[in-house]
């Protein structure tokens, strides 16, 4: 992995971007920067959030096998609570690590407003299936440095866009691209609710693994723990999930 250095994005008249630490040689610059995704799917890419989004988002989010995953537990998105979600996105702490997370085509940045594909976030860990423990976890991470700090992944996309491989794409390319998810075993993970076969699926193709459950988290549904051990395998002990049932 090359060396990383800091640079910011000049702000565009129309458009806003954070701070950000990243490979520049991944990056490439220009009204709307973006990390293109790799082979074979040079023709996407992954950029921050535009002010235009409030009016594409809750189209994929309302779409019922999305929400059903996701957990969206506010209902029927209105472009209100997509300006909300937007505007959490972009000034939170979660994601300032890696501010490169909905799925684009490269085509369509010159656009007056790009249409989101899909949405695919390497984020600091929110921590959903620890109940009352959440909020002193969530705000102990988000003072950690990125070496220190526990990541998650978050993902969906358009069903228009279903079986393309642009999810599984998305996420190797921030997995070869970020650089603060290797200083310890267990630090990028993941969890998602057990009935998403097709989350597991991509999980797998990213070299993550099972090893705990999480009983009745969102709406009696239990939830699947995973890790990445892309780099190197480790097992529940030592991990956020060490007090959780094993996954069977």
């Amino acid at each position: 992995m090359e060396c990383f250095s800091s640079f910011r994005i000049k702000l565009d008249s129309q458009r806003r971007f954070p701070s950000m630490t990243l490979t520049p040689s991944f990056v490439v610059d220009g009204p709307i920067p973006y990390v293109p995704l790799f082979s074979p799917h040079e023709g996407y890419c992954l950029t921050a959030h535009l002010p235009t989004d409030v009016h594409h988002l809750p189209a994929i989010v309302n779409q019922p096998e999305i929400k059903a995953t996701l957990g969206y537990a506010e209902g029927h998105m209105t472009e209100e609570m997509a300006q909300k979600w937007i505007d959490n996105v972009m000034t939170g702490p979660r994601f300032v690590d890696y501010p490169y997370y909905v799925i684009r085509r490269i085509g369509d940045l010159d656009a007056p407003s790009p249409p989101i594909i899909g949405f695919f976030a390497l984020g600091r860990e929110n921590y959903h299936c620890f109940g009352d423990k959440r909020p002193d976890l969530i705000k102990q991470n988000s003072l950690l440095s990125p070496e220190k700090a526990q990541y998650q992944l978050t993902f969906f996309i358009d069903g228009a866009y279903q079986g393309k491989g642009l999810i599984t794409a998305a996420g190797r390319t921030i997995l070869r691209t970020a650089p603060h998810i290797r200083h310890f075993p267990g630090q990028l993970c993941s969890a998602y609710l057990s009935h998403n076969v097709s989350s597991q699926r991509v999980h797998r193709k990213l070299g993550f693994k099972t090893i705990a459950i999480a009983r009745d988290v969102y709406q009696g549904h239990d939830a699947l723990c995973d890790v990445w051990v892309g780099e190197k395998d480790c097992d529940k002990v030592g991990t956020i999930y060490s007090d959780f049932e094993v996954a069977p």
